[in-house]
């Protein structure tokens, strides 16, 4: 049986401190989780939509991002590396206090987006 992103999430009862790294997920639906202090690292996701997801202190590297939506959900304090979004879509998202690093946005749809505090570079 493939493993979904959705039950790795669910395996973790407390979502607090787990790692994913290596892995692709396409085709998901995941909604109203939360997730504390995260690593995921090298993992692809592709036509995936986040409804809900309230992430904070959670670490991307090297993730792709693509034909993704994330609506009404929190991203605050994450650090974005090397990260690419591409073709994605974004609805009353809150970015707050996160750090994207030499992450390309490509083809992105934004509306109703708080950046408060948000550094980029490169």
């Amino acid at each position: 049986m493939k493993e979904t992103l959705q039950n790795i999430i669910l395996d973790n009862d407390s979502n607090d401190g787990f790692t994913i790294r290596k892995q692709t997920f396409s085709n998901e639906i995941s909604f109203k989780k939360r997730i504390l202090r995260g690593i995921i690292d090298r993992v692809n996701l592709s036509n995936c939509l986040f409804k809900t997801i309230h992430l904070l202190r959670t670490s991307f590297c090297d993730c792709i991002f693509k034909n993704c939506e994330i609506i009404h959900s929190e991203a605050i304090k994450i650090d974005f590396e090397e990260t690419i979004f591409k073709n994605c879509e974004f609805k009353q998202v809150n970015f707050g206090w996160s750090y994207f690093t030499n992450c390309p946005l490509l083809e992105l749809r934004l509306d109703d987006i708080n950046f408060e505090g948000t550094l980029m570079s490169d």
